[in-house]
C-alpha cells in the first residue's frame, strides 16, 4: 500500500513537469495557456543551463590565461590588447621551452 502511494506521489510529479506534458503535443495541436506557460518553463531551463555552462567555461578560460601570464594577461585578454597578449604569450612561451630542454637535459 505504501509503495503504491510513492509510485502514485512520484507519478504525479512527473505529470506536472512541463517536459513531461510537452512530449505529448502532436503536430496541429493548438496551445492552451498551460503549454505555452510549460515551453516557457521550459526554455528558461534551457537558458539557465546554457548561462551556467557558459560561466564555468569563462571561469576555466580565465584561470588558464592567469595561470600563463597572470591577472595583466587577464586583463589585456578583455581589452583585446593583441600586442600585450602575443608578447605575454611568447615570453611564456620561451621560459616554457627554455624549461623543457632543462628538463630533457637532466634525463626527465
Amino acid at each position: 500500500m505504501m509503495t503504491e502511494q510513492v509510485e502514485d506521489d512520484v507519478i504525479d510529479a512527473l505529470e506536472n513537469e512541463p517536459a513531461f506534458r510537452c512530449h505529448f503535443f502532436k503536430a496541429g495541436r493548438v496551445l492552451s495557456e498551460q503549454d505555452a506557460s510549460d515551453v516557457q518553463a521550459l526554455l528558461r531551463e534551457i537558458d539557465r543551463l546554457e548561462d551556467e555552462a557558459t560561466e564555468t567555461f569563462e571561469n576555466g578560460r580565465k584561470f588558464g590565461i592567469r595561470e600563463v601570464g597572470g591577472e595583466e594577461l587577464v586583463a589585456a585578454v578583455e581589452a583585446k590588447d593583441e600586442a600585450y597578449i602575443q608578447r605575454t604569450v611568447r615570453i611564456t612561451m620561451d621560459r616554457l621551452y627554455a624549461r623543457t630542454e632543462e628538463l630533457k637535459a637532466e634525463g626527465r
